[in-house]
């Protein structure tokens, strides 16, 4: 969880830096603040709200006055956007699924190393979609969008675990790099894939569903339509001289049920928590 912490507090300072303030009202019909003016406005009215020692809990609403309108601008400062969800849940749900996911794909030998993996994974993944969003809204990122931000987090998590491992095991730098090409070009694809999908095919169901929430069900088959997808690209794309059934029928065997078990774990935890946190 030390390395998981730190990813937090790296995406903590960066999504912190987002732009947090609206225009709600303009008193008479006179021209606005620029928009740099009014970020200069707005930075520095949060900046003497925070010297002040003032909570960033509830909205701060400013008079900025426009030196070149002669006019007033009310306008609404929420808090600055951080983490979308505590660094301990999204560790939570990111370790539980990894280790639910290599076990449910055969791979027990894989759980320990799993745990940390996911945690990293999940967490960087979830504050990533935050930073994309519309106003916090996950389901609103676009899928170039999710693909992108899960391709990061999955590189950031697999990068971060070989080379503590290398560091552990006192590797030579060039084995150490070598071995981390190697890694991230295995294992990214498919969890980036996976992830994509999962999001997709959920949101596709419970468009579908009865009740609009993203039951056990639900996940379970976001989860099993992943694990196929994501083999079926990547068999198609792979140029080896297997023909493409036969290698796609192996490959899901594990694929599925993994995918399976990490959108039920993860999906399922990370929509609870923002459930619980948006009460």
């Amino acid at each position: 969880l030390a390395y998981t912490g730190m990813a937090g507090s790296w995406l903590d300072m960066t999504v912190g830096l987002r732009s947090c303030c609206v225009p709600v009202r303009v008193d008479a019909p006179r021209p606005a603040l620029s928009l740099d003016a009014h970020y200069h406005r707005v930075a520095s009215i949060c900046r003497s709200r925070r010297a002040a020692g003032v909570g960033d809990e509830s909205p701060l609403v400013a008079t900025a006055v426009s030196g070149d309108a002669g006019g007033d601008t009310e306008v609404a400062a929420a808090p600055v956007s951080r983490l979308r969800l505590p660094v301990w849940q999204t560790s939570l749900a990111g370790s539980l699924a990894g280790a639910a996911s290599q076990m449910a794909a055969g791979n027990i030998g894989a759980f320990t190393k799993a745990l940390p993996t996911g945690a990293i994974c999940c967490t960087c993944y979830v504050n990533l979609l935050n930073a994309s969003s519309d106003g916090g809204d996950l389901d609103s990122v676009s899928v170039p969008a999710r693909f992108a931000s899960a391709g990061v987090a999955s590189a950031i998590a697999v990068g971060t675990m070989h080379v503590v491992r290398a560091a552990a095991s006192r590797a030579p730098g060039a084995a150490c790099v070598a071995g981390l090409a190697g890694a991230v070009k295995s294992a990214v694809p498919t969890m980036a894939i996976e992830m994509t999908t999962i999001d997709v095919a959920k949101a596709a169901l419970v468009d579908q569903g009865v009740g609009g929430k993203a039951t056990t069900d639900i996940l379970l088959l976001a989860g099993c339509a992943a694990g196929f997808v994501s083999q079926s690209i990547l068999c198609t794309l792979s140029r080896g001289r297997v023909p493409l059934l036969r290698q796609l029928g192996p490959r899901c065997r594990t694929s599925i049920p993994g995918a399976a078990a990490n959108s039920v774990t993860r999906v399922g935890l990370v929509t609870q928590f923002l459930a619980s946190s948006s009460e």
